[in-house]
């Protein structure tokens, strides 16, 4: 009998790379795209969580740190895809779902409409308590 396997994540190469790795001996039913918050939401949380200063030096140094850090690590990257075969072919737009959250009482009644046999977890928010015992289907992260 085939599971039904929903892998939990965000859009973004990584993600690709899992489903189509995974995708290959355990074949994905489908692939939910958890919608990423916002630059503005992510600085207020920030702050709230280490002060306003602190969230002003996080975001200095990721605008100076990342465009430098991204330019100097394309080659390494390139080769890294291509030495372990990396594939990073689109995601069939058919196995594709998107929810805003997914600890949410939407998110938690979607997980249940799937009714998954497996859900695989990565790059999402925390997920909550309620949102793990809402379906019984084991989570792996």
């Amino acid at each position: 009998m085939k599971k039904k396997i929903v892998l939990l994540t965000r859009d973004c190469d990584s993600t690709t790379i899992l489903y189509n790795y995974l995708n290959q001996y355990f074949p994905i039913d489908t692939v939910v795209f958890e919608k990423t918050i916002s630059k503005t939401e992510q600085f207020r949380r920030r702050v709230k969580f280490i002060g306003f200063w602190g969230a002003v030096g996080q975001v200095i140094f990721m605008l100076s740190a990342f465009p430098f850090l991204k330019l100097i690590s394309q080659g390494k990257r390139k080769k890294i895809l291509a030495q372990y075969k990396l594939d990073l072919t689109t995601i069939p737009a058919e196995k594709i779902k998107r929810i805003d959250k997914l600890s949410s009482t939407k998110g938690r009644e979607f997980l249940q409409e799937l009714k998954p046999d497996l859900l695989i977890v990565n790059g999402t928010r925390i997920l909550s308590t309620k949102t793990l015992e809402s379906v019984s289907a084991p989570f792996v992260k």
